[in-house]
This record gives structure tokens, sequence and C-alpha cells, in this order.
């Protein structure tokens, strides 16, 4: 039986822009979950949170967490690149043939 698994925010951004989808709506949805300090949290509870906490909210883990506010400007530079920038070219050659420049 397949598994359902849940996608992050960030990692879906990659993949629509990769998918010539808009990724504008989830840069949107993480910049949603900052608190009232403006700090991104590590992670956030998903739709089916426990009684009390609110879908969406910080999970009380690490808050700022650098790296969250890394990925969050890296996907911002991707969306203006069309692109995800940490992309390597020679990967996408090796894997997607279809994107590589004639040799």
């Amino acid at each position: 039986m397949p598994r359902r698994t849940l996608s992050r925010q960030l990692e879906r951004g990659e993949y629509e822009l990769i998918a010539g989808k808009n990724a504008r709506p989830r840069l949107r949805t993480i910049a949603n979950t900052a608190n009232d300090g403006l700090m991104l949290p590590e992670q956030v509870w998903d739709p089916s949170a426990p009684p009390g906490e609110q879908p969406g909210e910080g999970t009380r883990s690490a808050t700022p967490l650098a790296w969250t506010h890394a990925q969050f400007v890296r996907l911002a530079w991707s969306i203006k690149a069309g692109t995800p920038i940490e992309r390597p070219t020679i990967v996408v050659c090796r894997y997607v043939r279809s994107e590589c420049p004639d040799p």
C-alpha cells in the first residue's frame, strides 16, 4: 500500500519551480509561520495538530532557526531566478539530459 506523506513548503516550492509552477504561495505560507518578532520556526504543526495547538504555527521547536531563514531566502532567490539556485547543472545533465546543452 502506498504511504502518504506531507510535503514541506520549502521542498515543495523548489519542486514546483522545477515543474514550471508558481512557488510564490509556498513562500507566503512560510512567511505566515513567523512569530510576532518575524522569526521563523524550525517546525510547524501539520493540519492534524494536537488539541490546543494551531495548524501552521510553531511547535515550540527552535525559533529562530538560522537554516530555516536561509532556506526562506534561498526559495525567494530561486523564485526570482525561475529555478532552484542550488541545483547544480552537472547533476541536472546527468539525470535530466533534455535540460543539458548540446556538447
